[in-house]
């Protein structure tokens, strides 16, 4: 399994096990929700988007929390 694979298993997990949110369709950035992995993993390509929202899946969990409170 390469990086990338094991990184987006372990973001999956992460989401997964999300407590205290409101997971709702489809999955985008919202202010109970951060986004599904699917969305981070395809915007990572953009450039700079890692650097604005964190350069793995947990750091823009703890950026997105931030924002949040």
């Amino acid at each position: 399994m390469s990086e990338y694979q094991k990184s987006y298993e372990k973001a999956l997990k992460l989401w997964d096990e999300l407590e205290g949110v409101i997971k709702e369709e489809p999955f985008g950035e919202t202010a109970k929700c951060p986004m599904h992995p699917y969305h981070y993993f395809q915007l990572s390509q953009v450039c700079n988007f890692k650097v604005m929202n964190g350069n793995t899946y947990t750091e823009y969990l703890e950026k997105w929390r931030s924002r949040k409170n």
